[in-house]
C-alpha cells in the first residue's frame, strides 16, 4: 500500500501544476471582457435610435505622410464622426464608406507634415472628404485626433454597431 501512495505522490506536484496552469486557459473564454460585452450588446443598425452614445469613432487609420527624404510613413489618427440628430441612421450607415473614401484619398495623396500636424489643416482635409462621400448635413461634428484613443462606453455601443 505504501508503495502506491509513493507512486501517486511523484505524480502529484506535475499533476497539480498541470491542472492549475490549465485552469485558467479553460475559464478564461467563458469571461466577458467590455469589449465581449459591448459586441454582444450591441444592436443592428436598423435600430441604431436605440443606441446610446453621440459619436461614431473609426478605426485607427494609418496614413502615409511624406517625410524629409521624400518617403512615405504611416502614422496613426482617429476619426469620430458626431451624427445629426435627425441623421443617427444615415450617419451610422455612411460611417464605413467614410472610413473607405478617407484612405482612398490619403493614399491617392499622401498628407504632408504641415497638414498632419496642424489641426486646422487636417481637419478641414478629413471634413472635405467626408463630405464629399456622404450628405453634407449627416455629421454636425468631426474630430481628429492624432492619438490612440478609445470612445467612451456609450459611445463605444455607438461605434460597434455602426461598423
Amino acid at each position: 500500500m505504501a508503495s502506491e501512495f509513493q507512486a501517486i505522490g511523484q505524480w502529484a506536484t506535475p499533476l497539480l501544476t498541470a491542472a492549475l496552469l490549465a485552469f485558467p486557459l479553460a475559464v478564461s473564454p467563458m469571461a466577458t471582457t467590455p469589449a465581449h460585452a459591448a459586441e454582444k450588446a450591441s444592436k443592428p443598425r436598423s435600430k441604431v435610435e436605440e443606441v446610446p452614445g453621440d459619436y461614431i469613432q473609426l478605426e485607427t487609420l494609418w496614413v502615409p505622410v511624406v517625410n524629409r527624404a521624400g518617403n512615405n510613413g504611416y502614422m496613426g489618427l482617429v476619426v469620430r464622426l458626431w451624427p445629426g440628430d435627425t441623421t443617427r441612421y444615415e450617419g451610422c450607415i455612411a460611417a464605413p464608406h467614410a472610413a473607405d473614401a478617407l484612405m482612398v484619398d490619403f493614399n491617392k495623396s499622401p498628407l504632408q507634415p504641415d497638414v498632419y500636424y496642424d489641426d486646422t489643416k487636417l481637419l478641414q482635409r478629413v471634413t472635405s472628404v467626408v463630405n464629399q462621400k456622404v450628405a453634407d448635413k449627416t455629421y454636425k461634428k468631426i474630430e481628429v485626433i492624432r492619438d490612440f484613443v478609445s470612445p467612451d462606453d456609450q459611445s463605444g455601443m455607438l461605434t460597434l454597431t455602426c461598423r
